[in-house]
């Protein structure tokens, strides 16, 4: 199915990008090169559906495809093919507003004069490369950059010119075939009718592994080698690959098993002519027994990232590369290779650290290395997006960091903004004779943020030339814990030190006296779907939410009637914003007050059912635990919410994010295990807490005190010293005073709404208030070595 589905969108993108549906043969004739080039290479079994051909021409005939100033063709790529499947390969694709800022960072006038003056003069220009294009968002800003900078429109170069100078200055490489095809067709939207032949855009290994049992070859070498399905191995030359036109008759050639034309490979010299002969002979050999489709098409992908490879060093990169941990990879023999290239490269760390290895900082040092002449080569420049942990992170980001040294310009903190979904991410700026460098501890840190109460986030076709720059700022952010030069495992920034919440020894190593909630899970099994819940006086009727991964999203939502005792209002991690937790998530959980749970279960038909359900679909690990009930009171999370140890008041934040927001919560009340809490001795303590947490000032010593990109968890408490509450001391009473006055503008902000408000809507209101920058304030005084000042 999804190979059905990659065909059409292969095919909708050469239709884009000008190629025509195959005219109907006559008897005797032969459809030309422009007619045929649609189905060129793997869709090419597509040409015996001839109608269907000719009535998905007609569909995108229908549209203005060169209207815009965006990347259409990735929300058709991510309309049309599942999530998980994107997912799997690391494709969070950028939005418009941030790859037009990056280029616009990257991308100076004085670099744009200097290719230009070159082009003009007939020399090699310097080159701007994405060497994992994606559906080619970054290529078309890139794009979009050059036609409309300042050096271009006054090189009076005329428009066929000007789309010449962007073809040669433009290089895309990406490993999906599909997602190529959809870069070329957003150059051919914003440049018009242009000779395809000079776009610079292909599919092939960006990390030029060297793999057997797939065509991809050694950085270092002068000839590619192919391994075919069968086994066979086909070695050509570097130089003979440059030109496609001779690939294209070495194929043709072969296929009708004639020899290898005149005037192939000239000027090679003996050898190399030699080695062209012998791989033709080959080539014959594989055709026939294997087959012609798509060997051209193939080997000139496959040969452009050595091309390049060989080329002069390209000047400037912009991208997003993968993101995709190492043990998350379906193909094993690639991670393998993947995972004894880092180790090579000094990138790969073991031991515990070695599930969490994500190869996209892998990816930013090894195309470092292959296309800019290295981390710290003079006149480079390039912006990645990357996840957050860049900034802070041990173990490869740590490595990365030090590999850039004093060409590490700036880290962008982008927070939630780009993919809300997909967790928070940082911008790595390297090199660039503006900055001039500043290595590791003196990069510029800045963090980009909504500009103001009422600023709408900006949808991913935004522009930031339109309304994303009146939407978002950046700010400087101060240096993070963490963010200097690594050489070893010590870091800049203030002295790890044990909170007054952590036990049983100091430095990291103690347990911290605060608690995750409970696994309130499966959602099908256990909570309600918001306006479902119809409650009498003694009974209860609902219907479930469904489920989103593995079996639980394939049995759905249930329907059901319980006992009205058994509807329980829970703290989730949505329902969690800074200072309060406005809303709450109903549940069905049959439990008391006091921890034990209610008879009477088996005698409801919907608890009865969802026990077999549970049984039936629970997985096979031998530490799942074999009910319903065990899993929802899994390692005591839920009833020791309820028992003696769970009264009074607490403080509750969220267990992973870009930002941490805490509430403190008076009630008793049942967390899930997306929040963590601490018991405090008195409400006054947990306004305290929360203020001390929900701090702008303290967010970078946070983020730093994570031992991975995303959590929290308890980290915070065995690295911080936070202190608990002193009644007599006036600091930690203003600052209880200031957290209450903040969460009554949150409250009054929220107003009642069912649907709850976001969590950057409640700290931005806090902080428009002023409340935010008194409690700042208070913050450094009691933490003067963690606070920003």
């Amino acid at each position: 199915e999804l190979f059905v589905v990659h065909t059409v969108l292969m095919l909708i993108s050469r239709l884009v990008a000008g190629m025509r549906v195959p005219a109907r043969r006559r008897s005797g004739g032969a459809g030309g090169a422009a007619d045929t080039a649609l189905l060129h290479g793997f869709v090419g079994w597509a040409a015996a559906a001839r109608a269907e051909l000719e009535a998905l021409r007609d569909v995108v005939d229908r549209y203005d495809w060169r209207a815009g100033r965006a990347d259409v063709m990735r929300s058709l790529y991510m309309g049309m093919v599942p999530v998980e499947q994107r997912r799997s390969y690391g494709e969070y694709y950028t939005p418009d507003w941030l790859a037009e800022r990056i280029c616009e960072e990257v991308l100076d006038d004085g670099y744009i004069a200097e290719q230009v003056r070159a082009f003009m003069e007939g020399k090699e220009v310097g080159g701007i490369l994405d060497p994992a294009c994606g559906s080619g968002t970054f290529l078309y800003h890139a794009a979009r950059r050059l036609r409309d900078s300042g050096p271009v429109r006054e090189s009076y170069l005329n428009h066929n010119e000007v789309a010449d100078f962007i073809c040669a200055m433009v290089n895309g490489i990406d490993i999906h075939p599909v997602a190529v095809e959809m870069s070329v067709a957003n150059m051919c939207r914003l440049l018009g009718d242009i000779d395809l032949a000079k776009v610079r855009i292909h599919q092939g290994d960006s990390l030029l592994i060297r793999r057997p049992g797939s065509s991809v070859h050694g950085a270092g070498t002068d000839s590619m080698s192919l391994y075919t399905p069968s086994g066979r191995t086909l070695v050509l030359p570097r130089e003979f690959l440059r030109n496609g036109a001779d690939v294209e008759k070495f194929v043709r050639s072969a296929r009708d098993g004639r020899p290898l034309p005149p005037g192939i490979g000239r000027g090679m010299g003996a050898a190399g002519a030699e080695a062209v002969q012998s791989a033709h002979a080959e080539m014959a050999k594989i055709v026939r027994e294997e087959g012609s489709g798509v060997w051209a098409w193939y080997i000139r992908n496959q040969a452009a990232p050595l091309l390049l490879r060989g080329g002069p060093p390209v000047r400037r990169i912009v991208s997003n590369p993968p993101w995709v941990r190492l043990n998350a990879m379906s193909d094993a023999g690639r991670a393998g290779a993947i995972r004894s290239l880092a180790s090579d490269m000094g990138m790969y760390e073991g031991g515990k650290r070695a599930t969490a290895f994500d190869i996209a900082a892998l990816f930013v040092a090894r195309c470092h290395d292959l296309y800019a002449g290295g981390a710290g080569a003079a006149e480079a420049r390039a912006g990645w997006i990357l996840p957050q942990a860049v900034m802070t992170g041990g173990g490869q980001w740590e490595r990365l960091r030090s590999r850039f040294g004093g060409s590490l310009e700036a880290l962008w903190d982008l927070g939630s903004l780009p993919f809300p979904r997909q967790g928070p991410s940082s911008a790595l700026l390297v090199g660039g004779r503006r900055g001039g460098g500043r290595g590791a501890a003196g990069a510029a840190m800045r963090r980009m943020e909504l500009a103001g109460r009422g600023a709408r986030r900006p949808d991913r076709h935004d522009s930031w030339s339109g309304s994303a720059s009146r939407a978002l700022r950046l700010v400087p952010a101060g240096p993070r814990a963490g963010a200097g030069a690594a050489g070893g495992r010590g870091r800049q920034g203030p002295r790890q030190a044990p909170s007054a919440w952590a036990v049983g020894g100091g430095s990291g190593r103690g347990r911290a006296m605060v608690r995750n909630g409970a696994t309130l899970f499966p959602a099908p099994l256990v909570r309600i779907e918001p306006g479902t819940l119809s409650e009498g006086t003694r009974t209860a009727s609902f219907r479930t939410r469904a489920g989103r991964h593995g079996a639980w999203k394939e049995i759905g939502a249930q329907e059901g009637t319980v006992p009205a005792s058994w509807i329980r209002r829970c703290v989730f991690g949505h329902d969690l914003v800074a200072f309060c937790a406005p809303t709450r998530t109903a549940c069905v959980i049959p439990i008391g007050p006091d921890g034990r749970w209610l008879g009477g279960r088996d005698s409801a038909r919907f608890w009865r059912d969802a026990a077999s359900l549970y049984a039936a679909n629970r997985g096979g690990g031998r530490h799942t635990p074999a009910t319903l009930e065990e899993r929802l009171d899994y390692q005591g999370g839920l009833s020791r919410q309820l028992g003696p140890g769970g009264r009074g008041p607490f403080v509750a934040y969220n267990k992973s994010g870009s930002r941490m927001y805490a509430a403190a919560i008076t009630t008793r009340e049942i967390l899930d295990n997306t929040l963590y809490a601490a018991r405090c001795s008195s409400a006054a303590e947990a306004r305290f807490v929360s203020a001390i947490l929900n701090s702008d000032a303290l967010q970078g010593a946070l983020a730093a005190a994570k031992e991975n990109q995303r959590h929290y968890d308890t980290y915070p408490w065995k690295k911080i010293p936070i202190p608990r509450y002193s009644r007599s001391d006036g600091a930690h009473r203003r600052l209880a005073a200031l957290a209450a006055r903040a969460e009554a503008a949150v409250v009054s902000l929220h107003g009642g709404s069912s649907g709850g408000i976001g969590r950057g809507e409640s700290i931005e209101e806090v902080r428009r208030a002023g409340i935010l920058g008194s409690i700042d304030e208070c913050v450094a005084g009691i933490l003067p070595g963690y606070a920003a000042q």
